[in-house]
């Protein structure tokens, strides 16, 4: 995958690197002391030179992408969501702008401070919306997946893996009580003429799980907007398909 998208052996091993000196900075400080470079070499194995020159690097910015991911999803949510911009329970044909529902307001509502050209280009660019004749705006996907943008889908790809290894060493810590939801169901025999039929039932039930939750912490969420000093965190649920090749 690193290779495919001309990520040299340098490159990665300079932001391992930093992920290493990173986290030994934030999370292994010894209380009341100050957290050395001698100290992080230490724990990193990394010379002091190395951690010197880590710590001089600019921090990876994935933050634009990540940001911008999120906020398509929550208009495309609240326009499959909320009564205002449906009809019959389906998402209604949006005008631009001028109507009291129209997409300036959808955005101006669910995208926060984000522009309404910006988001509209980058939907009409990953085929979410289609634009009608007469000023429309068609919904043609309800949910965002960014299918011809590499870098989001990598951003995704970084955040889904990080969330997903975060749960498993969470559990190791906290056995019992305290842990986190992590569940899996697999078989080894699986019919290879049924894949195609398995697949599309987990894609349709899982979508519509996820659904049911992304609808009830939009909720959550929500219920937090006007209240002021209100301690927030960040929580959810992946739901990931895999299959492999079993040599007979």
């Amino acid at each position: 995958m690193l290779l495919k998208r001309g990520v040299s052996y340098g490159t990665f091993s300079d932001l391992a690197k930093w992920v290493f000196v990173d986290i030994a900075k934030k999370d292994f400080a010894i209380p009341g002391k100050k957290n050395s470079n001698s100290r992080i070499s230490v724990i990193t194995g990394l010379t002091r030179h190395d951690v010197k020159a880590t710590l001089e690097m600019e921090k990876p910015d994935e933050e634009a992408s990540k940001e911008k991911y999120n906020r398509a999803v929550n208009i495309v949510t609240g326009w499959t969501k909320d009564p205002d911009y449906l009809s019959d329970n389906e998402p209604r044909s949006l005008t631009y702008e001028g109507d009291k529902h129209s997409f300036t307001d959808l955005v101006k509502k669910y995208g926060g401070d984000i522009t309404v050209r910006s988001i509209f280009d980058e939907l009409q660019r990953t085929g979410m919306i289609e634009q009608l004749v007469g000023d429309k705006i068609k919904l043609r996907k309800e949910f965002y997946l960014p299918n011809q943008d590499l870098d989001q889908k990598y951003s995704i790809l970084g955040s889904d893996v990080s969330h997903l290894i975060s749960t498993i060493n969470h559990n190791i810590e906290n056995q019992g009580p305290r842990d986190f939801l992590q569940l899996k169901a697999s078989y080894i025999s699986l019919p290879e003429e049924r894949a195609k039929i398995i697949q599309n039932d987990i894609k349709r039930k899982g979508i519509k799980f996820i659904d049911e939750i992304h609808t009830w912490l939009q909720d959550e969420e929500d219920s937090t907007k006007d209240k002021k000093n209100v301690k927030v965190y960040t929580g959810g649920l992946g739901i990931y398909y895999f299959e492999e090749s079993e040599e007979k």
